[in-house]
């Protein structure tokens, strides 16, 4: 088991946001709450992917559909990778979908955004791309870790993350994965993990998060 992070400091929160604005005229206005690090927008990241990550020669995020009866909107992510293949991630959000910060998702416009950002932070994740970890290194004048070009830098992680999430959903129950696999088979037609594809998995994985950060929301206006 690996262990876990250690949450920035506001000092260190402070340095860091001072460190963005002046490199890169970014204003970090949020720090996730669990990690401290910062929490990026969708166009804070592609800007931090032009400036510090040259291997993406090409990159598109393409809106998807709508649902009009459920809310649900999709965005995909589209990176081609120098010597390596296209690296595609989809990202999903629905319409008034409850936020960790308590805040909801008001209409279509808000909903594509998010969708946007899930996507390509996604794809960014699927090439090993950290912009925080960059950032530092080149603060440092060290040379960053290579990008993974094969574009599956998250198969293994992502398939740890899908069953933690799994188990802190209540979907495995003391080693029974009945409601786990119940669910798979509801939302992708399978009832392993081991039949998905990276970018399944990296779904999944949203969409647990997102059920958890309602859970999590209302457990802490309760409390």
């Amino acid at each position: 088991m690996r262990p876990a992070k250690i949450k920035l400091t506001a000092q260190q929160q402070q340095q860091l946001a001072k460190e963005f604005n002046e490199d890169y005229g970014i204003e970090i206005e949020r720090f996730d709450e669990e990690s401290g690090e910062p929490s990026f927008t969708f166009e804070q990241l592609q800007k931090l992917a032009f400036c510090l990550c040259p291997d993406i020669v090409e990159n598109q995020v393409e809106p998807g559909f709508c649902d009009l009866a459920t809310g649900e909107v999709e965005a995909r992510t589209i990176f081609q990778v120098k010597n390596g293949p296209r690296v595609t991630r989809t990202g999903k959000a629905r319409i008034n979908q409850q936020l960790r910060n308590g805040e909801t998702i008001e209409d279509e416009a808000q909903a594509m955004g998010l969708a946007k950002l899930n996507s390509f932070r996604d794809a960014l994740r699927a090439i090993g791309f950290n912009p925080l970890s960059v950032h530092r290194a080149r603060r440092a004048g060290v040379e960053p870790p290579p990008v993974d070009s094969t574009g599956t830098a998250d198969v293994a992680g992502r398939g740890r993350e899908l069953h933690a999430l799994a188990n802190e959903a209540g979907l495995i129950v003391r080693g029974d994965y009945t409601g786990y696999r119940k669910w798979l088979l509801e939302r992708f037609g399978v009832n392993t993990s081991a039949a998905l594809n990276a970018e399944q998995i990296a779904l999944a994985c949203q969409s647990l998060r997102s059920d958890l950060a309602i859970t999590h929301y209302q457990l802490k206006k309760a409390a």
